[in-house]
């Protein structure tokens, strides 16, 4: 069964991004032990995804020919032509064994993303 939570902590901590992501296709998914948040724009998916056993929030940039980035357990794989990768891999080590920071990770990554004008 798919439980859609327009009310969950991942939405509430993107809620004050929306109007970055206006022009942008938003798919939600939760179903009890993942809530992802998706946006799609041409090629380009941006996803969100927390993890709500362990609360840490994963996140993506795909496109059909590549992987832009990709972030598992704050553990960062990325397309060598982003910028702001260091200051990204060093924000998220300072959140090592803490969990419940959904808020910050979101900052963190949509400020990544506003770096490489992503969105």
């Amino acid at each position: 069964m798919i439980f859609y939570k327009n009310n969950s902590i991942l939405n509430q901590s993107l809620k004050k991004y929306e109007s970055l992501f206006k022009d942008w296709d938003k798919d939600s998914f939760n179903d009890g032990s993942i809530d992802e948040i998706a946006f799609r724009k041409g090629d380009v998916k941006i996803v969100f995804q927390e993890d709500l056993r362990e609360h840490i929030t994963n996140f993506s940039v795909l496109h059909p020919q590549k992987r832009i980035v990709k972030i598992d357990y704050r553990e960062v794989v990325v397309n060598n032509e982003l910028s702001g990768i260091d200051e990204l891999k060093e924000k998220l080590w300072l959140l090592q064994n803490k969990n419940n920071v959904e808020d910050y990770e979101v900052e963190i990554y949509v400020e990544f993303l506003k770096h490489n004008s992503l969105i």
